[in-house]
């Protein structure tokens, strides 16, 4: 039913986002309209019964159908409300006397219902002053219906006389009683849907404000993160004594840490947007398995936990997902496992069920040795910004985010997660999610987990960095340097050109913010070059984390797509699938 009325104000050309006033008055007018078509059936069939054959009145009640339907489908050309309040007042005014004249024995019984009831009506088509308009011309006609069957009352039975007078007099103070109420009702109620039309103008002005400061602060955060993660990582790769490496690995944790708190709120905002889009790409479990517990197993270990990543089921199973936020879901759960861990162990179960030949699901249990969770505290845990200890003296912190995103998450991938926990006895969070399912043969043990090398790929040998800040420029080169490539750097599109006619390269790291020239005026001039260089590969490195801008950026020519900050793993994958495209056409 609600599918059949949103198909039918899609027709009538009513939007569902559109003015609350409007939506008021434009289904009052048609609810109303169709009420009194169908209520005129069975009144056909009773004068049909009572009459035996067609009468007057039947062409009466038949016209007064036809012009209230043709008055609701005027809608979706003419949204006139005050003209359609009009017009239905002078409908029943006039059905009134064309029913009641004829007899000049006064107001028509069977019709006095609709015409008390008329401003009400037309209040909530048209407003309150409508509404006055309607009851004085109902007035006037019961004025001028009673006037009629007064003059006429010598032809009829001394009977009807009084009995006209005190109908006539009960109805019009009927009238004026309704029409006194409908009058500050639909004020107050078209009052109130102005306001809260404004309130929600002013909520989706906050909304978009608040939008724009959480992109800035996200670029504007990442551009620092970028050189405390960047030359921690670049750090690491040096000469370093045990306690500086130890001094460094902090430093990135704690940096990595806050970037996943920045990619947490700005999550929240595109889940309650709307706004957040699913990236499926194919991925080897296997891998996926390996990259976690190469994740987590150290900080599990220096807590005196026992970890370990299990897959069951077949080896070589290739699944497609949104892998980047599977990761983080399952990085959610084990932070919060070991976090709240303090003796035992973390045990991390992968699974995929194939239903059919393709398609299957993919749980993954994350099962801790905690201190567990109560049946009342389960309830709320998946809230945002709601932990199960609260207050200043908790002993772990945390924003009480994780839960909460990763459910949303899970639950816009299709699927579900949930808890099995009580107090003492640890707990188990399960996600399952459906996924496409692509096996290959392969031997060994369930149980093992590939380790991950880097590939047999062509690797750049020379590097253009388009970048600005020079904290930027610093890690990009560095990192460059450490994959053996040699760099140039340019601080702005104008400057990157005037090298690559100078020079060769095998690759362009180009930010997007630049003074002069930024990095889609410089990716168009790119492949405008002659000969190859149109062709080379480019890709966009941007602190701009905000949803859809890895599709635009796509879209625009770019051959990848990374976010500040840069790490070793991250822009070596990036370029690793750069060079693996091979020449970037012109058209792009």
């Amino acid at each position: 039913m609600r599918e059949f009325i949103r198909k039918y104000e899609a027709f009538l050309r009513l939007e569902e986002g559109g003015p609350a006033s409007q939506l008021v008055r434009a289904r009052t007018l048609y609810c109303f309209g169709w009420a009194f078509i169908f209520i005129q059936i069975p009144n056909h069939v009773g004068m049909f019964v009572t009459n035996g054959q067609w009468t007057r009145d039947h062409a009466i009640a038949l016209g007064a159908q036809i012009v209230v339907l043709l008055l609701i489908h005027a809608m979706r050309y003419w949204k006139a409300f005050s003209v359609f309040a009009l017009i239905c007042t002078l409908l029943a005014v006039a059905a009134t006397f064309a029913s009641a004249l004829p007899d000049g024995t006064g107001i028509n019984s069977a019709l006095l219902p609709m015409l008390v009831m008329m401003p009400v009506f037309i209040g909530f088509v048209a407003g309150p002053r409508q509404a006055v308009v309607s009851g004085i011309l109902v007035l006037l006609s019961m004025i001028i219906l009673h006037s009629v069957s007064y003059v006429t009352a010598f032809s009829v039975p001394d009977y009807y006389a009084p009995r006209n007078q005190q109908r006539a007099l009960q109805a019009a103070l009927t009238l004026i009683m309704v029409t006194a109420i409908a009058v500050p009702f639909s004020a107050t109620i078209y009052r109130v849907l102005d306001e809260l039309q404004q309130s929600l103008r002013r909520v989706k002005q906050a909304e978009a404000v608040k939008d724009q400061f959480l992109a800035a602060m996200s670029h504007e955060l990442r551009t620092p993160l970028n050189g405390v993660i960047g030359v921690a990582d670049v750090l690491e790769m040096t000469s370093l004594t045990s306690s500086q490496k130890g001094y460094v690995r902090t430093i990135k944790t704690s940096g990595e840490r806050l970037l996943a708190m920045l990619v947490d709120v700005m999550d929240v905002s595109a889940i309650r947007n709307g706004t957040i889009e699913l990236q499926q790409k194919m991925f080897r479990v296997e891998h996926f398995a390996a990259r976690l517990e190469e994740q987590w197993k150290h900080e599990a270990e220096e807590k005196g936990l026992a970890f370990d990543v299990e897959i069951e089921g077949e080896l070589n199973t290739w699944i497609s997902a949104d892998e980047l936020r599977v990761s983080r879901i399952a990085s959610h759960l084990i932070s919060n496992a070991v976090k709240f861990t303090q003796v035992g162990d973390v045990l991390v179960k992968i699974k995929v069920s194939a239903e059919r030949e393709t398609n299957g699901w993919l749980e993954i249990a994350v099962r801790d040795t905690g201190p567990g969770i109560s049946s009342r505290d389960q309830s709320r845990i998946f809230e945002s910004f709601r932990q199960v200890e609260e207050g200043f003296s908790r002993q772990h912190d945390g924003a009480g985010m994780g839960l909460s995103i990763s459910k949303s998450l899970t639950e816009l991938m299709g699927g579900t997660l949930s808890v099995q926990s009580s107090l003492g006895t640890g707990a188990t969070f399960k996600m399952r999610i459906p996924v496409a399912v692509r096996r290959r043969k392969a031997t060994g043990s369930p149980k093992s987990k590939p380790e991950i090398k880097d590939e047999a790929r062509p690797k750049p040998r020379h590097v253009l960095i388009v970048e600005d800040n020079a904290v930027n420029q610093m890690v990009a080169q560095k990192l460059l340097e450490n994959m053996g490539a040699k760099c140039e750097v340019a601080v702005n599109g104008e400057e990157a050109l005037d090298k690559l006619e100078t020079a060769t390269f095998d690759l362009v790291l180009c930010d997007k913010h630049m003074p002069v020239m930024d990095g889609l005026a410089t990716l168009e001039a790119i492949r405008g070059l002659p000969d190859e260089k149109a062709s080379l590969p480019v890709i966009a490195c941007t602190a701009d984390a905000v949803a859809g801008e890895e599709e635009k950026m796509l879209a625009a020519g770019f051959d990848v797509f990374i976010t500040k900050p840069l790490s070793y793993s991250g822009l070596s994958a990036a370029i690793d699938q750069a060079l693996s495209r091979g020449p970037t056409s012109k058209a792009a």
